[in-house]
């Protein structure tokens, strides 16, 4: 496996996880300010989100490379 590959492998399992995980631990506000969709997250997490899908696409990408080309 080349660079190249070990990097698309990465970026598409980050993809995936980062998808699954947008739904998770979102609080909602409990009074909607007018002009404010209902859906509308108060708090959303979206720094921690993100670098907690990339440590886990990388350590899923390192081991499926252990895995198939060792």
């Amino acid at each position: 496996m080349n660079i190249m590959t070990f990097i698309l492998t990465i970026t598409i399992v980050w993809i995936i996880l980062f998808l699954i995980s947008l739904p998770i631990a979102i609080k909602m506000p409990k009074i909607v300010e007018k002009g404010n969709a209902d859906s509308a997250p108060e708090i959303h997490y979206m720094a921690q989100k993100i670098f907690i899908s990339l440590v886990l696409a990388i350590v899923i990408s390192v081991i499926y490379w252990y895995c198939v080309y060792v």
